[in-house]
């Protein structure tokens, strides 16, 4: 700028001053329209930038609850958010002998429960490990997994210490060993594993039915596209909801304390029950309630009901995961515990029992967020920041757990452990770890089931 008004003031003949004064206006108005641009898009990417910054802070606020956590290096990626290029990989290949129970694992790892064949290993961050039932690996192979449902031990003791044995168990420590013919007493389970797998958070290799994991970022990033009509756009089968019934729930192992506890709920509302335990012949054999077989009426329901089979630390199973989240669904949960629920699930994506004083309470906000859509959709506003995922193998889903295997044998830390009596105790004794779920008595059912 400087050096056009050198030349414009030098001494020129008029038209050539005039040429110059011309030159020295049109890059004027330019650089007033590139100093309004970069104004313009620095607000732009001042706002991204900010809205980055509230999905990191709503993320980060989730995960903060667990910084205290005792995990494993796995457990760290599963359930911190941290990034899994954080340890390095192993340059082997693992050798792990399925003891035992490869028809259980063949049926639930490797054909998803019906025919289609699939690699455990598919889409895992790792592919360094095979898997094997052959009996002349049981004393050669790296890794040696027992399946505690069915109890199956070994009689004598591990000859090769530089192998890990490992325990597995994916039920609740009131069902670890309900497929045994006779359950192992703890003593007899000490001192001979070194590495427990199982749905906790803090298991040497969590295998959990399904987790909260968080995007890299929102999928509506703008406050202005995050309209109800966008939150509802992030709801599984939101088109197909029923406002008639809001309620529904999937029941195949009939418990009284569950029973009892669906009877009273449906004196104060419409509930449709579907599974082996219904009283309505034609919802007991629509969907009979089998892993096998996905009951796909459920996702015509605002509200699932959760009730597990057992009250026990960090027990929440394919009915919260799937049958709720997958199904676009509410969960209604009496158990597991609310703190539990607050520091595993979505946040703001369920009702608990416990956050009421009594069923009519919690009947009453069903109701209320039944006839206000943006209630509602307020219950899965997480959607836009976190995905719910399936890990459990069930219902022809995917199974993440020899994956979470694989990573385990690449990033845990390799030091020897030794499981005595009170460690199993901590992971499989109900007395420690499960509460008794308060049961309704309401008297004889009639046919409706009131």
């Amino acid at each position: 700028m400087a050096f056009l008004y050198v030349l414009i003031t030098r001494e020129y003949p008029n038209g050539i001053r005039f040429y110059f004064y011309i030159m020295n206006l049109i890059v004027r108005i330019f650089v007033v329209f590139v100093n309004i641009y970069h104004v313009e898009n620095y607000g732009k990417i001042r706002r991204v930038h900010e809205l980055n910054n509230a999905h990191e802070k709503i993320v980060n606020r989730y995960f903060v609850q667990r910084i205290d956590w005792t995990t494993s290096n796995l457990g760290k990626i599963l359930y911190k958010n941290v990034p899994e290029n954080a340890w390095e990989r192993e340059k082997k290949t693992f050798i792990i002998h399925i003891y035992k129970y490869w028809r259980d694992f063949k049926n639930r790892h490797l054909i998803d429960h019906v025919t289609n064949r699939y690699d455990p290993l598919k889409d895992c961050p790792v592919q360094n490990c095979e898997f094997t039932k052959n009996e002349n690996y049981f004393y050669t192979a790296d890794v040696v997994i027992f399946y505690l449902f069915r109890g199956r031990l070994p009689r004598n003791r591990r000859t090769n210490l530089k192998q890990r044995w490992i325990f597995l168990s994916d039920e609740s420590p009131v069902n670890t060993f309900a497929g045994a013919k006779a359950k192992p007493s703890f003593s007899r389970l000490a001192n001979i594993f070194n590495w427990s797998m199982t749905y906790r958070s803090d298991s040497d290799v969590p295998i959990p039915y399904g987790r909260t994991v968080a995007l890299p970022k929102p999928i509506f990033p703008k406050p202005k596209r995050m309209s109800y009509e966008n939150i509802a756009s992030l709801v599984p089968y939101w088109n197909q909801k029923r406002r008639d019934v809001l309620v529904t729930i999937l029941m195949s192992h009939c418990r009284t304390h569950r029973i009892n506890y669906v009877r009273y709920l449906r004196r104060l509302i419409n509930i449709d029950f579907y599974g082996k335990c219904s009283y309505t012949f034609r919802y007991r054999t629509r969907c009979p309630g089998h892993f096998n077989t996905d009951c796909d009426v459920t996702a015509n329901y605002l509200f699932y009901l959760v009730l597990e089979n057992t009250s026990c630390r960090q027990y929440m199973t394919e009915k919260l995961f799937y049958n709720a989240y997958l199904k676009g669904a509410i969960p209604i949960i009496r158990n597991p515990s609310l703190e539990d629920c607050q520091k595993l699930l979505p946040p703001n994506s369920f009702l608990h029992a416990d956050q009421f004083n009594s069923p009519v309470e919690m009947v009453n906000m069903i109701k209320a967020m039944g006839a206000d859509d943006e209630l509602l959709l307020s219950f899965h506003a997480w959607r836009n920041h976190f995905n719910v995922t399936n890990e459990h193998g069930f219902f022809n889903s995917k199974s993440s757990q020899m994956c979470r295997l694989c990573q385990a044998l690449n990033y845990n830390d390799k030091s020897v452990r030794w499981y005595d009596e009170d460690d199993i105790r901590l992971y499989l004794d109900p007395k420690l770890l499960c509460t008794a779920i308060p049961d309704f008595d309401f008297g004889p059912v009639n046919k409706r089931g009131r």
